[in-house]
């Protein structure tokens, strides 16, 4: 199937067309992680903590990139048994703009390079670059256990827009292959947030106010991606004081992994109609605020960046 791309607006996002369930923002601000004792958040649904900046922090990498004009990098573990990875991301910088080429990742204990990443336009913002303005609501690269296997898994930052949707073409760490492997699946969501809790992956799609919607996602051990709940807000019809309403749902369908939609909004009349077919309602209730618990401003874009 096609991949279809939608560019919108800063405000909003960019997103792919998943293409099946077979092929198969920035985490809280801490020290370089130990990757067997505690599972990393990406972006955090509510203000960051105010403790030292990850190795892939953009203040570092950007000034890098200036700097160099070309490169940037930094080092971390993605499990205490292996030995410390370097990651550098190449490219070009031309005027305001970073354009990604490559990531290629060194093992520093021997200093043989494991593994090349070329950019197959998985993480160009679709050929525009990005400007540094862009990196307040995401991180060029990050590493986050996404299936919780005690292994980081490593992010490059594919599209990001200012109300907090972002993408990120995802590469699962294989023990086995000593690598890491694409998954096109995970790199299609927005806004990932993992919940070590549940061990499941949240996802974040904003509209407007009143029109947000959230995935909760298992990632089976084959690689697979399994919906196991949504909640999205609209208008309330019937008591317009109140505002919004949030209603929670699970799929009718325990094997289905995506909607098939790049947009997931509700006031696309099509989606809208389809998801309440392929899901049961099992709560509704009152809502104020954003669904992901941040504060935004009125123009959508949350606070805490800032």
């Amino acid at each position: 199937m096609n991949k279809t791309c939608i560019l919108v607006t800063v405000l909003f996002i960019s997103c792919l067309l998943f293409p099946g369930c077979e092929k198969t923002s920035p985490p809280p601000k801490k020290a370089p992680p130990n990757a067997q004792s505690s599972s990393k958040t990406v972006k955090t649904d509510s203000v960051k903590p105010k403790t030292p900046p990850d190795p892939w922090d953009d203040t570092v990498l950007w000034k890098n990139l200036v700097k160099t004009g070309s490169l940037t990098m930094f080092s971390g573990k993605v499990n205490d048994k292996l030995p410390e990875f370097k990651f550098s991301l190449h490219g070009e910088v031309k005027g305001e703009k970073f354009y990604p080429s490559y990531v290629e990742i060194i093992n520093l204990s021997n200093s043989k390079v494991i593994q090349k990443i070329e950019n197959k336009e998985e993480f160009n913002n679709e050929g525009y670059g990005f400007l540094e303005i862009e990196l307040f609501t995401a991180d060029l690269m990050q590493l986050v256990d996404l299936n919780f296997d005690g292994y980081l898994d490593l992010r490059i930052l594919r599209s990001t827009g200012a109300t907090g949707n972002n993408f990120y073409a995802t590469y699962i760490y294989k023990p086995e292959l000593k690598r890491f492997e694409y998954h096109l699946g995970l790199s299609g969501l927005s806004a990932v947030t993992v919940d070590p809790d549940s061990k499941l992956i949240k996802t974040y799609w904003r509209f407007v106010s009143c029109d947000e919607f959230r995935e909760y996602f298992k990632l089976m051990k084959n690689g697979r991606l399994i919906l196991k709940k949504v909640e999205w807000t609209e208008v309330d019809q019937i008591n317009t004081q109140s505002g919004c309403i949030k209603i929670t749902a699970v799929p009718r369908d325990n094997t289905i992994c995506y909607f098939g939609y790049c947009s997931l909004f509700m006031e696309d009349e099509a989606f809208a109609k389809m998801l309440r077919e392929k899901v049961r309602i099992i709560k509704k209730e009152e809502w104020e605020g954003p669904l992901d618990g941040r504060d935004r401003g009125p123009s959508g874009a949350p606070l805490d960046l800032f």
